[in-house]
C-alpha cells in the first residue's frame, strides 16, 4: 500500500515539473541569478517571483532544481561578512528533462542564443560568442559550460584559450 502511494506521489511531482517551467518561463525568466547583499547571497528575481526572501527563496530553488525544474550551476564563491558563500545560478531547464541521455532539450532563449551563435563560428572563445550576441564574456561562459554539461558543446584548452565547439546536431536541441 505504502509503495502504491510512493509510485503515485511521484507521478504526480514529475506531471508537476512542466507546468512549474511554464509558470517560470510566463514570469520571463529563463536564469535566476545571485546577487550579493548585506546578509549575503540573495536571489531578488526569485524573491519577487515567489513572494519570499533569504532562506526561504534558497529553499524553493533547491527543491525545483531537484524536481529538475531548474538546473543548478556552481559559478564561484564570495566572501560575505558571515563567511564564504557559494554562488549559483538557476537555469530553466527544458521540458525533456535536460542533461539526460536521448531526446531534445528545449533550451530556454538565452541558451538558444548562444548556441546559434558558437554554430554559427564553428570553434569559439566565449569572448568570441559575447560580441556575436551583445552580452558579457562573463555570462557567455556560464552558458556555453551549461551547454558543454547538457552535451551541447564541447570544450578544449588551447594554450591559454579556451574553444568552445557546437556538438553534431543530430543531439539537437529545440530553439537553437
Amino acid at each position: 500500500m505504502e509503495a502504491e502511494k510512493g509510485a503515485g506521489s511521484a507521478a504526480g511531482v514529475e506531471a508537476l515539473a512542466p507546468a512549474l517551467r511554464r509558470l517560470i518561463r510566463g514570469q520571463g525568466l529563463t536564469v535566476i541569478r545571485p546577487m550579493l547583499g548585506i546578509d549575503g547571497v540573495a536571489y531578488p528575481e526569485a524573491d519577487a517571483l515567489f513572494s519570499t526572501n533569504g532562506a526561504r527563496t534558497e529553499r524553493l530553488l533547491e527543491l525545483l532544481a531537484s524536481l529538475g525544474v531548474l538546473e543548478k550551476v556552481f559559478i564561484g564563491s564570495a566572501r560575505t561578512f558571515a563567511g564564504e558563500a557559494p554562488l549559483y545560478l538557476y537555469i530553466l531547464s527544458g521540458d525533456e528533462g535536460a542533461g539526460s541521455a536521448g531526446g531534445s532539450v528545449e533550451l530556454p532563449p538565452p541558451l538558444a542564443r548562444t548556441l546559434r551563435a558558437l554554430r554559427g563560428r564553428g570553434r569559439a572563445t566565449a569572448q568570441e560568442v559575447a560580441l556575436e550576441t551583445g552580452r558579457s564574456r562573463s555570462l557567455e561562459s556560464v552558458y556555453l559550460n551549461q551547454l558543454v554539461i547538457w552535451g551541447l558543446a564541447s570544450k578544449r584548452r588551447v594554450g591559454r584559450r579556451v574553444y568552445f565547439e557546437a556538438s553534431s546536431e543530430e543531439g539537437g536541441a529545440r530553439n537553437a
